[in-house]
């Protein structure tokens, strides 16, 4: 839709009351609003203390090499402007570089952490595998253990005789099992046992005792198993290769030195084309005239 010619007019008055910053600190911040990071672009775009370094380097050149034509003298300004950028590119790499190593065992530690975690949340959908794996890695027996403990503590606390279905699945799920697996394990008969179903108990168990005490025993007999589970647990943390999770993790900061971001790898484009064409000048001595000393 066109504007109104009233409206016209006044974006016009509008246009001619901006003006612009007046102060020289607002002109300097005006002057570098497009400026990102000076690696792209057609123009020229270098933050002040480059745009200096670029001018003596400039100057040097020039003196250095005598250019006797104006290709020449072109040549020569942009091996200046190159050869800064080269080296801010070379500045700014190993200022990133720097903070992904001395970040990277830091990031080892919560990706071996969350892996472990993952597996565990997920242990009720894939508990053969999920269980199988955690028991590879301290992180994941850790996390095992801490569910054991818990199941312990269900027991031997104030709410030992509550026991129901949800501590019987974990307890099924931390065998790498699920409830309806058949046959039923033998923590699985005592703990359904505790919630009222004794009929997977042998005959022997209990023999003798009726009512709360044989619950008590039944109790007895799953929190030994428990603190069985737990003891192996432990003994098998103790028993994996940390040693090699130690050198992984501190390899993790050499790892780090490859920078496969996209600002790595343009920054890597740049300085290859950067030498590149300081090579092709020096193998062009003649452009600069006979009077070079190039």
């Amino acid at each position: 839709m066109a504007a109104s010619e009233a409206r016209t007019r006044a974006n016009r008055e509008n246009a001619l009351r901006s003006t612009g910053p007046k102060t020289e600190e607002g002109k300097a911040r005006s002057r570098r609003n497009s400026l990102k990071h000076g690696l792209t672009g057609a123009g020229v775009v270098l933050p002040d203390e480059d745009q200096a370094e670029v001018d003596r380097r400039f100057a040097a050149l020039e003196a250095e090499l005598a250019p006797s034509s104006e290709l020449a003298g072109i040549l020569v300004e942009r091996a200046a402007i190159l050869s800064v950028r080269m080296k801010r590119c070379v500045r700014e790499e190993a200022a990133r570089l720097g903070q992904k190593m001395r970040a990277a065992p830091g990031e080892f530690d919560d990706l071996r952490l969350a892996e472990a975690q993952k597996l565990f949340d997920w242990i009720a959908a894939e508990p053969a595998t999920n269980a199988r794996r955690l028991r590879r890695t301290p992180e994941g027996v850790d996390l095992l253990i801490g569910a054991w403990e818990d199941l312990a503590a269900d027991l031997s606390g104030p709410n030992a005789r509550r026991w129901d279905y949800t501590q019987w699945q974990r307890l099924e799920n931390l065998q790498g099992r699920k409830p309806e697996d058949s046959p039923i394990s033998r923590n699985g008969a005592l703990s359904k046992a505790l919630w009222g179903d004794q009929s997977h108990l042998k005959p022997e168990d209990g023999e003798g005792l009726e009512g709360i005490p044989r619950l008590e025993w039944v109790r007895d007999q799953l929190l030994d198993r428990i603190i069985e589970e737990i003891a192996e647990l432990r003994a098998l943390r103790d028993g994996l290769d940390h040693q090699s999770i130690a050198r992984d993790r501190s390899e993790s900061m050499t790892r780090a030195i490859f920078d496969g971001s996209r600002e790595g790898v343009l920054a890597r484009k740049y300085e290859a084309a950067a030498e590149g064409f300081a090579s092709k000048l020096m193998s062009t001595g003649g452009v600069l005239g006979q009077g070079s000393r190039f």
